[in-house]
């Protein structure tokens, strides 16, 4: 995506995704389920933009078998890699005037 085209969408991202991506996400608690081969797949979901995440835990000893595996919200990946400190910028620079206004 070209430069342009990324900054038009940031101009549009929703205003809980402009936070998560200033501040990080604020993982909360969301639900544990059993797995196969006495395992645990705890799930943590983002109480700002609805994010989850999980990891496999074995129930017995509570070893991290696999870490964190995240579930993108609709919307929330922006295509062309990783964004410079311009586009880094302007999240934040978005994300403060929507709460300041």
């Amino acid at each position: 995506m070209a430069e342009s085209s990324r900054r038009r969408l940031l101009a549009t991202y929703p205003a809980e995704y402009l936070v998560c991506r200033d501040l990080t996400h604020s993982w909360r608690p969301y639900a544990v389920e059993n797995e196969d081969g006495g395992l645990w797949r705890q799930v943590v979901i983002c109480a700002s933009c609805g994010q989850l995440k999980d990891r496999l835990i074995r129930r017995r000893t509570g070893a991290v078998i696999r870490n964190w595996a995240i579930r993108y919200v609709k919307g929330y990946q922006i295509a062309g890699g990783l964004l410079d400190a311009d586009e880094r910028n302007e999240i934040r620079r978005l994300a403060i005037s929507q709460v300041s206004s």
